[in-house]
């Protein structure tokens, strides 16, 4: 095995060498120690990798099928929650300030981490395949990166808060009266994500998904039937709220610590030593991406209750949670293709990787269109079930949908620049859709109000795909899309025409029932006997067989 690696390694040696002899004339001392580094980097980690922690494909399959399980559980707990707890028992502005909190803790979570959350996720595997069994400073360095990042946070706030305040709670006396409650949320929420990282380290994936989507949910709706119960007043209702990441982060810690090595390791491993250089190096983009990500991604519900109040920003939440439903094909197959487009990348095997972002963009497409479908054939059943100040929901749905649907529809492009040679284009690309998303939505929920706030996501988003599109196109020449794409486009519009003509029945749940049914019968029908998608294909009629149906 000693012989094996030293041989391994002297072969990467050889590969980088050139370069390296090459490089250094035109170095600096810090320069030249960088590049020394590198070569460290290469080295542990390419000599190693007959021994590496190598991704079980079985294991991310199964755990990406249970998870895509809990997510929909959760996004149907959820369904109760928003559709009809928070609407009916709740005012516009009381539900607005429970999305600004989690919007807010969102976004400065991703500000405290400073990157260090990303580290962990890049690093980890490489850690324990050097490290072994021995105790990891990972922990502890990452820890105390989102410790110090999250003391930054709390001297800016104390300095800065009267003006936050100003800005957000001016159309918006509820966000001024409960502004404190930031502070809570954003560290249990920051610890959250540091311990998820680990638990995805460790294939603990599934966890991390029950206790966010579901668990949380769950606490949700027991805190909801508390307070109409007049167990609790609002102001614990808001305390609780804020404040219910704590649960899974004491699930996980105990979990972890009962089950895997993770332990707080206080002493700098040699191995962080060499990496120093590339660690910070990594760690400076990888901080700017989050931010700017979070920050174009949240930027809509801000400006919409600094501008216009929690009332517009309550139903903007309403319309964005059920389109979030069209997200989940999306992080199922991301959990599946992102390690194979990884090694298809350290291969070089292109057609692989045109086979993944095709297949990608056609089988998003065609969920993304069925979920779409689902909900607009029966948005009128959805508009008799909310309250009539939530009537403006049903525009904001077309909107929204269409800009998910183009970001489905192109595909893991995002995952195919980030773990290529030109990763860092997916930061550039980041600041790009954050310089065109922000004044863009400023601009718009100022001249439209809560309906600018979907026309300005739908320009920028298509905006930022395209970019992608083109810049795949012009390195890699890949491209995704086929005649099927637009075979499913057609079949989805004309299955939704045919299925909006139908009477409504008198009953609402046998409506929707109906339709839902329908829709689903014809649309999915069209596409398996049209041969659309042959992974589609492959899994239904498969699983007919199985039951000896023929379709």
């Amino acid at each position: 095995m000693a012989i094996d690696k030293s041989v391994c390694a002297l072969r990467w040696w050889a590969e980088d060498i050139h370069g390296f002899i090459k490089s250094v004339f035109d170095l600096d001392s810090k320069g030249l120690r960088l590049e020394i580094n590198k070569l460290i980097y290469l080295y542990t980690f390419k000599a190693t990798k007959s021994d590496s922690h190598r991704l079980n494909m079985g294991v991310v399959r199964r755990q990406s099928i249970q998870s895509a399980i809990l997510i929909y559980i959760g996004f149907l707990i959820g369904a109760l929650n928003m559709l009809m707890l928070f609407p009916h028992f709740f005012s516009k502005e009381e539900v607005g300030l429970t999305r600004v909190i989690l919007d807010v803790q969102i976004l400065m979570a991703s500000f405290c981490s400073m990157g260090a959350v990303t580290v962990i996720i890049k690093f980890f595997p490489y850690y324990q395949a050097s490290l072994k069994n021995r105790p990891s400073d990972l922990p502890f360095l990452t820890g105390a990166i989102c410790l110090l990042g999250y003391i930054i946070f709390l001297v800016l706030g104390y300095f800065f808060s009267d003006f936050i305040i100003q800005k957000l709670g001016a159309r918006s006396p509820l966000f001024k009266e409960y502004f404190y409650l930031i502070y809570p949320a954003i560290f249990f929420y920051l610890f959250y994500v540091w311990l998820e990282a680990f638990a995805w380290g460790y294939q603990k994936s599934v966890l991390t998904t029950f206790m966010k989507e579901t668990a949380l949910r769950i606490i949700t709706t027991l805190l909801i039937l508390l307070y109409i119960i007049h167990l609790i007043d609002y102001k614990i209702f808001m305390t609780l709220f804020s404040t219910m990441y704590a649960i899974p982060c004491l699930v996980i810690v105990v979990h972890l610590l009962k089950t895997t090595n993770w332990r707080i390791h206080f002493i700098i491993s040699p191995f962080t030593l060499r990496l120093k250089y590339i660690l910070v190096k990594f760690l400076v983009p990888a901080f700017g991406t989050g931010v700017l990500y979070f920050l174009s991604r949240t930027a809509d519900t801000l400006f919409l209750t600094g501008m216009k109040g929690l009332g517009d920003a309550a139903i903007f939440t309403i319309a964005t949670y059920i389109i979030g439903t069209m997200e989940v094909p999306q992080r199922s197959m991301t959990a599946i293709a992102a390690p194979v487009l990884a090694e298809s990348w350290r291969t070089g095997d292109k057609n692989n990787i045109q086979k993944i972002y095709s297949q990608s963009a056609l089988n998003l497409l065609i969920a993304g269109i069925f979920i779409f479908g689902v909900i607009w054939v029966n948005l009128n059943n959805l508009a008799k079930f909310l309250p009539p100040q939530y009537a403006i929901v049903n525009e904001l749905i077309l909107v929204l949908s269409l800009a998910k649907l183009i970001d489905l529809g192109t595909g893991l492009n995002a995952y195919i620049i980030a773990l290529s040679k030109y990763r860092m284009v997916e930061f550039y690309s980041n600041v790009f859709f954050s310089a065109l998303a922000l004044p863009l939505n400023y601009f718009l929920i100022k001249k439209m109000g809560i309906m600018g706030a979907a026309y300005g996501g739908l320009i920028s988003l298509t905006l930022y795909n395209l970019v992608r599109y083109f810049f795949i196109w012009s390195k890699f020449k890949l491209q995704p899309f086929s005649v099927k794409n637009v075979y499913t486009a057609i079949i989805g519009v004309l299955t939704i025409i045919a299925i909006k003509t139908l009477p409504v029945a008198p009953n609402f749940y046998i409506d929707t029932m109906v339709r839902m049914s329908l829709f689903a019968l014809i649309y999915f029908t069209l596409i398996i006997k049209l041969n659309i998608s042959t992974d589609i294909n492959h899994i239904v009629l498969g699983n007919l067989a199985k039951f000896k149906i023929k379709f």
